[in-house]
């Protein structure tokens, strides 16, 4: 009996980390770690199961220091009971936490290894999984010809009408459309990876799936941050936030890139959040904080004013309305310019100001003190 409460506790706290609540799973796990270690001893193959999902979930909450311990002391003695999940999470969970120390490569081993486990076991799940988290990593690192390679040989380049969700479709089909997406933000194609991205956010929300949800939506906040709709992104995020604060979740935001950073910046000078989400917003922040990230360079507000300075007035014109969400073609006919002209002067302003994109220059403005 204790045995298959054990495997029945595991089921349960999946069930309950695919909706969000965190706080559940990691009590399942707990209650199943327990009976494990009782009945078959602590470094044993049934404990493993419980503590390599536990490992997930103290993850996601940022405890970090559990999540590797648990990693350490139970990865090796993984294999041969339990489900598959325990070594997604295992892998998955290991990759992160070394790409996240700035060991890269140790971090694509480690996938190696999973995936050679995927292949020799046949668990497709596993295998769906570690292609999906390779091509984010390759990504984040800005090596974009990789990410497309990667797709061409798993047949992900070209039509996404296989990847689209549909009643009775599996976790493998949701990460295959992620990693889908991923190539087409890799090759340009942003618009297209949003479609795709939109109808599973959509599908995974309708069946409470929050969990998936919440990656799902940093995905498409940092999308939608690329393609310079702002607003679009702003909703993305707090409504991530919203899913991720009553459970504590963080790595989500985290590990979603430099974008969601940004974003998370831009929220802090915003008037529409409500208190629990701004303090969330800012926790947020603090976590980024230790971390080395990936793509753009770390963001950094202008030392002082003098930079300001070298802004003409039409510049200033420009961050003021960009900070009110107008979009170029809006301003370029408010300011009686060509669209032409107005990324034009986007092109100075960046220069200017060190940065790279709209949201950026505008947190810098405000920094400076040269906007609202």
């Amino acid at each position: 009996w204790t045995f298959g409460e054990i495997f029945q506790d595991c089921i349960s706290g999946l069930t309950f980390f695919q909706t969000g609540n965190a706080a559940r799973a990691r009590g399942m796990y707990e209650h199943a770690l327990e009976a494990a270690v009782l009945l078959h001893g602590k470094l044993s193959p049934l404990a493993s199961m419980p503590a390599l999902l536990l490992a997930e979930v103290h993850y996601e909450q940022n405890h970090v220091i559990q999540a590797r311990a648990l990693i350490a002391d139970y990865l090796d003695i993984s294999h041969g009971l339990g489900y598959v999940d325990k070594l997604i999470a295992a892998y998955v969970t290991k990759a992160r936490l070394e790409a996240s120390d700035g060991h890269y490569e140790l971090a694509q081993r480690t996938l190696d290894d999973a995936d050679t486990c995927a292949r020799v076991t046949g668990f497709t799940r596993l295998q769906a999984q570690v292609l999906c988290e390779r091509m984010r990593q390759l990504l984040w690192q800005g090596n974009s010809a990789a990410v497309i390679d990667l797709a061409r040989q798993s047949g992900l380049l070209g039509s996404c009408a296989t990847v689209q969700p549909y009643a009775g479709v599996t976790s493998v089909t949701e990460c295959l459309a992620i990693s889908w997406a991923y190539a087409a933000r890799a090759n340009g194609d942003i618009d297209g990876a949003i479609r795709l991205l939109k109808n599973w956010y959509r599908f995974v929300m309708e069946r409470q799936c929050h969990r998936p949800g919440l990656r799902l939506g940093l995905e498409l906040a940092a999308l939608y941050y690329l393609r310079d709709d702002l607003g679009a992104a702003r909703h993305h995020l707090c409504e991530a936030i919203r899913v991720a604060a009553p459970h504590r979740l963080m790595r989500s935001f985290i590990d979603a890139g430099q974008e969601i950073r940004y974003l998370l910046q831009s929220v802090l000078g915003a008037h529409d959040i409500d208190e629990v989400a701004l303090k969330y917003a800012r926790e947020l922040l603090a976590g980024f904080a230790p971390e080395k990230t990936w793509g753009e360079p770390e963001y950094q507000a202008p030392v002082g004013r003098a930079r300001m300075g070298e802004l003409t007035h039409r510049e200033v014109d420009i961050l003021e309305l960009a900070a009110g969400d107008v979009p170029n073609r809006e301003i370029a006919r408010r300011l009686v310019l060509s669209e032409h002209t107005v990324k034009w002067y986007w092109k100075q302003i960046f220069g200017k100001l060190n940065v790279h994109r709209r949201l950026q220059a505008v947190i810098s403005a405000r920094a400076g003190g040269l906007i609202h």
